[in-house]
């Protein structure tokens, strides 16, 4: 099956239709921009930190290419990028999300989708048509089955000596599905900057009892690895549409912390907690968060004990948590009903309004004013939008200013309002644009007023 991942205009991102968890040999058909064969598709699956790079077919304007089966292998948000290679350059032009829905594995399915029961059952098949002496078919089959069971145990040993052991062995204060914080990986990647405090210096890293400090030359110092550009070891992996608490012991209160989903410093995108604690919730799209530590005085600051969890979750270091497994399990159950019900009562938090004011795109629609209200629920936002200025003499005008950008779908349709001169106007939304469109031309003084709700992207 081919999946279309079509853009349009100068659309960067989009979100393709949702792909079945275990599914193998599905193929992706990109088009919509410029592509040649200097194309690479990186595919990374949900919650894994390594992309795949595939290549695929150029037929004209479009590129086919093979969906890597282990990417189907997780269900969640999956992500694509497209990128152009130029001798030593890489660079990343668009960007796909592919849901993958849960479903259950099917009998005989080989992790990292390499197809091989698919393979080993059409050898058996070839044998029984091809072979006339059935002691013979039969002996090739105990071969073969042989030749799998000898693969497979090589396959869990390799994984057991490159992935489990290590794992093991570093035993760091990290308590499954508890604190998701990784200090030792974040520690030597903030180690690696060349760079790692603005406005002071990296005192020490210790391992051992998990904490760093530094010391500023000014307020407002703070550690580095904080951009998309940061060593992929400070990325924390995170789920989307989730709430978090972060946590940590400063020496000093006269400090702060940010958290940037996806790496990406926007007012949506960060979130600004004090004095040791506070929380931040992921949007549908972030994959991984950025953090940083700032101080707010001059001189000797210390940070340990850093813990990201999900709300519903519990902590404990391995030092209490050891032999108390049943205890703690009954303090999370118990810690997961309080926050479900704080969550119910205080279901206001999930309300945010404000205004705002909207701009022509381009120079070109110079002329066009206007303003906006809204009022947020959710992934649900309803805007009242003014605009109060039209260019006379044009029929066409392209606005930008929403509060949030709609799903991708939106811009596939359209509906229709009156203006002040009483005539048909065809609005469409694109993102966090406006496209405002009329038969006739633009009146002097003509304005536009309406109201719309649609679902956050």
């Amino acid at each position: 099956m081919t999946t279309d991942a079509l853009f349009f205009d100068d659309i960067k991102e989009i979100t393709t239709e949702k792909l079945y968890q275990y599914d193998i040999g599905q193929k992706l058909k990109i088009s919509g921009f410029d592509i040649n064969e200097n194309t690479e598709v990186h595919f990374k699956s949900p919650y894994s930190k390594i992309a795949k790079i595939a290549t695929g077919t150029l037929n004209g304007s479009s590129l086919t290419v093979v969906i890597p089966d282990e990417f189907l292998e997780s269900a969640g948000n999956g992500k694509v990028w497209v990128c152009s290679i130029d001798e030593n350059e890489v660079t990343t032009i668009r960007t796909i999300n592919i849901p993958v829905v849960e479903r259950a594995k099917p009998d005989g399915y080989v992790s990292k989708a390499d197809g091989s029961y698919r393979k080993f059952n059409k050898e058996i098949a070839d044998l029984n048509n091809n072979k006339a002496n059935k002691e013979e078919v039969s002996a090739e089959i105990s071969k073969a089955k042989s030749e799998a069971i000898t693969a497979a145990d090589s396959m869990l040993d390799d994984y057991d000596k490159t992935q489990v052991q290590p794992a093991l062995a570093k035993k760091a204060d990290l308590i499954a599905t508890y604190n998701i914080f990784d200090f030792n990986s974040w520690a030597k990647g903030l180690q690696s900057l060349t760079t790692p405090v603005y406005s002071g210096t990296l005192n020490k890293v210790d391992y051992i009892n998990k904490s760093i400090s530094f010391t500023t030359t000014k307020s407002g110092g703070y550690t580095n690895g904080w951009t998309s550009s940061a060593p992929q070891s400070m990325r924390i992996a995170v789920k989307p549409n989730t709430n978090y608490s972060f946590s940590w012991a400063p020496s000093s209160i006269n400090c702060g912390a940010f958290v940037f989903l996806n790496g990406t410093n926007t007012t949506a995108t960060r979130f600004e907690l004090k004095k040791g604690s506070g929380s931040f919730t992921t949007a549908e799209d972030t994959t991984y968060i950025l953090i940083r530590f700032d101080y707010y005085g001059v001189g000797f600051f210390k940070v340990s004990e850093i813990m990201i969890a999900e709300k519903e979750s519990i902590y404990l270091p391995n030092k209490v948590a050891e032999g108390v497994t049943e205890v703690a399990n009954k303090v999370s159950a118990l810690a997961k009903a309080t926050q479900s019900a704080l969550n119910k009562k205080y279901d206001s938090s999930n309300f945010e309004s404000g205004t705002g004011t909207l701009a022509p795109t381009k120079d070109i629609y110079a002329g066009c004013e206007g303003s906006f209200v809204y009022a947020k629920n959710g992934n649900i936002v309803t805007v009242s939008v003014n605009i109060t200025a039209l260019p006379s003499g044009k029929n066409y005008i392209q606005m930008s200013g929403l509060p949030y950008a709609a799903k991708i779908e939106s811009k596939l349709s359209s509906f229709a309002v009156y203006s002040t001169a009483n005539k048909l106007i065809n609005i469409r939304l694109d993102g966090s644009w406006i496209y405002v469109s009329s038969t006739d031309k633009f009146a002097e003084g003509e304005k536009i007023n309406f109201i719309i709700t649609y679902i956050i992207r």
